[in-house]
């Protein structure tokens, strides 16, 4: 069974969602679990409601030592040999750098990255598990590319400030509940969506045919006023331009040939010349 167009509602939270699959997969145990676990292997995109966060725009750099004992990796190698101090001069590869010295505040819905995150299990008696995630919450831009970081104020900071010192990343220190995630309907529809069936054969028409075969001909005619040795009787010679073709088709790497093979080249060639020759008498 799909999801169909009766479902209204554009935004789900995980426990309306595993609500959602366990009907459209008529009993099946589906669990708010389940659904973290796709979101975690990446395969069901997770959302979340930023509108009043405040977020720093992300973006690629890496560290560099010029001095390799800088790198605080040094001390844990003895003696190390160039192939490793060329590897501390490169730090600790990709990070993500900080591309303003201000914050800005998001409005809407803003779709997870897909960070490692590591779940808090709980015990009988407690609060359900939540969500921490390991590098902070980070989102996509609308552009799908540029990646925000959330961060919260720090306590006793000016309230009208915007300076990035006087932000931390959010949800380091407290839980991200996975109350907290939305799930988009189009998303849920494209995970459950069945197969598409395959396109069916492009058919040529008549004319498309014709314009092709006439482009052989018009090939195989240039080719034999710029070689004599491609001529019989003044006239192209579709024998020799197709064997000569298919000579050279099959020393290309992994061509594949069908349909290409010398006779069928020599056809093709002369009734491109043929039509070639209608076309000019009508």
């Amino acid at each position: 069974m799909s999801l169909t167009m009766n479902h209204f509602k554009k935004w789900y939270t995980v426990t309306e969602a595993a609500a959602l699959l366990r009907q459209v997969f008529e009993g099946e145990p589906v669990t708010e679990r389940d659904l973290l676990d796709r979101i975690n292997d990446g395969e069901l995109p997770a959302w979340f409601n930023a509108t009043g966060h405040y977020a720093i725009e992300l973006y690629p750099g890496c560290s560099y030592f010029p001095d390799p004992k800088q790198n605080p990796a040094f001390p844990l190698i003895d003696h190390p040999q160039e192939e490793q101090l060329t590897l501390l001069r490169r730090g600790f590869g990709e990070c993500q750098l900080e591309g303003s010295d201000t914050v800005q505040v998001l409005t809407g819905q803003f779709r997870l990255t897909g960070m490692s995150r590591e779940d808090m299990v709980p015990f009988p008696g407690e609060q359900k598990a939540s969500i921490r995630f390991l590098h902070g919450l980070q989102v996509y831009g609308e552009d799908r590319e540029t990646i925000f970081k959330i961060v919260r104020r720090i306590t006793g900071t000016n309230p009208g400030s915007q300076k990035v010192s006087d932000f931390v990343v959010a949800h380091s220190e407290a839980p991200f509940s996975s109350a907290d995630l939305l799930i988009a309907s189009e998303d849920l529809r494209a995970m459950i969506a069945p197969p598409a069936p395959p396109a069916p054969p492009e058919t040529m028409g008549t004319g498309e045919r014709d314009t092709l075969l006439k482009q052989i001909g018009a090939i195989a005619l240039l080719l034999s006023e710029r070689a004599s040795v491609y001529k019989r009787g003044g006239k192209p010679n579709p024998t020799r331009i197709s064997a000569a073709v298919a000579e050279i088709v099959a020393e290309v790497p992994e061509a594949k040939t069908h349909g290409l093979s010398s006779v069928n080249l020599r056809n093709n060639i002369s009734t491109g010349l043929s039509l070639l020759r209608r076309e000019g008498n009508s």
